[in-house]
């Protein structure tokens, strides 16, 4: 019995520092995504890889630049609020249609713990889609 609670105890630790480690913690954070190839009417997704437990302002650019084709693409930045969930929630969404034209989402009090972007082509087109993201940590 006193090696099951000692193996729950270390398992419960080593769980909380892996999730301690996920976490923004300081009180301005920069992440740049790969960057990725957008091909027709492929999809692809774009996920902040930290747990977003306090109050942040966020500040995601998505920028495409047109390999071949005319780029065209719905880009839409998601929220939720479960750790390992499919839930997703549309917070906005802006059109992707030049070349070099960045969109800029701006969302204060970001009202989840996990955030990404969806960007969904459509038409013929290859386009490199690159991702960068500031958060604000809220003063109290």
């Amino acid at each position: 019995m006193k090696k099951q609670f000692l193996g729950l105890l270390f398992l419960t630790v080593a769980l909380a520092g892996t999730l301690e480690a996920q976490t923004l913690k300081r009180g301005i954070e920069y992440e740049t995504l790969d960057v990725d190839t957008l091909t027709n009417a492929g999809t692809l997704t774009f996920t902040f890889s930290k747990y977003i437990l306090d109050l942040y302002d966020l500040s995601w650019i998505v920028a495409g630049t047109s390999i071949s084709g005319t780029p065209a693409a719905t880009v839409t930045l998601e929220a939720s609020n479960c750790e390992s969930c499919a839930d997703w929630e549309d917070l906005a969404s802006w059109s992707l249609t030049a070349n070099g034209l960045d969109t800029i989402f701006i969302q204060p009090s970001f009202p989840g713990i996990r955030a990404r972007v969806q960007v969904v082509g459509s038409g013929t087109q290859s386009t490199q889609i690159r991702n960068h993201l500031r958060w604000l940590r809220r003063k109290e």
